[in-house]
């Protein structure tokens, strides 16, 4: 295929890709001719890593992108630096689409496509006469989430890039997984005396086992039921809280309740907090708008607090039960 340039497309939907050296090669030779290849993982392991110079993180991990919105369960996806609308915006659960390009060579790369925090999820490097297009979410790419809104749009956009007169390889190989056993005891099961006397063996064990426990089996004891405890239980957990004191923590955890609260009561979505948003919370919540400002206006200043004392959080309490309180 060397002489005749066409289009790879590979997919890992889960773990990371880990191309075989011949497989890595044959694939980069050919896109060097002016052919092309449309890679999807969340992970790039061993020869291709090292050979591209890339590496994706996954920004749940990431020091810096810590905080109340980061944990918002829903994120999108869009298009830079093409002839695309780059205001459309393409939105999948946040910890199905979490990992970025942290690393790539920025004098022969593009990036093509980034997640809502602007991070590169899918670029463009140029290999020799060729492209080789690179994805960090492969599972925007799966049958479930081309059921959502306009994503398949998103899907469709990524695989125009490609060239439109070469033949295309879709392989699931790596999908898969190699075709041949992967037990350690594949010398073992390949060779007919040995597997044999392997199956022997696990039989006789398996029998000493039926036997051996039927003749030694203890007398079952009357366990008690388990009392309620529940009560107990919130208390122990109160005074644990009041003892740790870190107000910053319970307030992060009672904002992002309530955030889910809206979404599971309103069905408002809290990605974009704008004029919009706090209208519809209003009417849907019954409270006015000047209080829904002032409550969000809330949580931003106490964003933006690097350590809460004990009266921010009785604040912040009693702000969201006058919210709760309104719409009964």
């Amino acid at each position: 295929m060397r002489h005749h340039p066409v289009t790879f497309v590979v997919r890992k939907l889960v773990d990371g890709l880990l191309a075989r050296h011949e497989d890595l090669d044959a694939l980069l030779d050919n896109v060097s001719h002016g052919g092309s290849a449309f890679i999807s993982a969340q992970y790039f392991y061993g020869k291709i890593q090292d050979t591209l110079h890339v590496r994706t993180y996954d920004y749940f991990f990431h020091p810096d992108k810590q905080g109340f919105s980061y944990q918002q369960d829903t994120a999108a996806l869009v298009f830079r630096n093409t002839s695309y609308d780059s205001d459309a915006e393409y939105f999948y659960p946040r910890n199905n689409i979490h990992n970025y390009f942290v690393e790539f060579d920025s004098t022969r790369s593009q990036v093509v496509a980034t997640n809502d925090l602007d991070l590169p999820v899918t670029i463009r490097m140029a290999w020799g006469k060729g492209y080789l297009y690179l994805n960090s979410t492969p599972l925007a790419f799966t049958n479930a989430y081309m059921l959502y809104n306009n994503n398949p749009e998103f899907a469709s956009r990524i695989l125009s890039l490609l060239p439109a007169r070469q033949p295309v390889y879709w392989t699931e190989f790596y999908q898969r997984g190699r075709l041949e056993a992967q037990t350690p005891l594949r010398y073992v099961l390949t060779t007919e005396p040995l597997k044999w006397a392997y199956y022997l063996v696990a039989f006789s064990l398996l029998l000493f086992m039926i036997f051996e426990a039927k003749r030694k089996q203890r007398i079952i004891p009357v366990i008690p039921p388990l009392t309620n405890t529940s009560l107990e239980f919130v208390e122990t957990i109160g005074a644990l809280y009041f003892q740790h004191a870190d107000h910053t923590d319970m307030a992060e955890k009672k904002i992002n309740y309530f955030l889910e609260f809206i979404r599971s009561n309103y069905w408002v979505n809290t990605t974009v907090i704008n004029t919009d948003f706090l209208r519809t919370v209003a009417k849907r919540s019954g409270n006015s708008l000047d209080d829904v400002k002032n409550l969000f206006r809330y949580f931003q200043e106490l964003e933006g607090k690097t350590k809460l004392t004990e009266e921010d959080l009785i604040e912040l309490n009693s702000q969201i039960e006058k919210f709760h309180q309104a719409k009964s």
